[in-house]
């Protein structure tokens, strides 16, 4: 996997994609998976990805690191199945942040008719 950090707003996908470090050997089938962990462990497992495209789920936090893994598994009644030989790379890191929101608090008085304008700036 890259190293280089994926980054996204809430409503944002970020792709992943192998680059080919390591030995996948041979298995049925591979996948990418959204987890919890930098190594070659997967952490707890938030999401899965048959083209390494993923968006935030509801559980997971903002300006939080997640990591993508390619994945060697088998395929068993339509659901993965990882071996004691699957190949998982070191996981690429993406963070989702949250969309900004903007509020303008301030008065401007106009001829008539007066205007009120408000403006705030969150999240940035």
């Amino acid at each position: 996997m890259a190293s280089d950090v994926l980054t996204g707003c809430e409503d944002q996908m970020v792709q992943a994609t192998y680059n080919l470090n390591g030995d996948p050997g041979n298995v049925d089938s591979f996948i990418y998976i959204l987890h919890t962990s930098s190594t070659d462990i997967l952490g707890t497992v938030l999401a899965t990805s048959s083209d390494g495209k993923f968006s935030k789920t509801s559980s997971m936090g903002f300006n939080t690191t997640y990591y993508i893994s390619y994945v060697t598994v088998n395929f068993v009644n339509g659901n993965y199945e990882l071996q004691p030989c699957s190949f998982i790379a070191p996981g690429q890191p993406v963070i989702f942040y949250e969309n900004p929101s903007l509020i303008w608090n301030e008065s401007i008085l106009l001829c008539d008719p007066q205007a009120t304008f408000n403006l705030s700036l969150i999240h940035i």
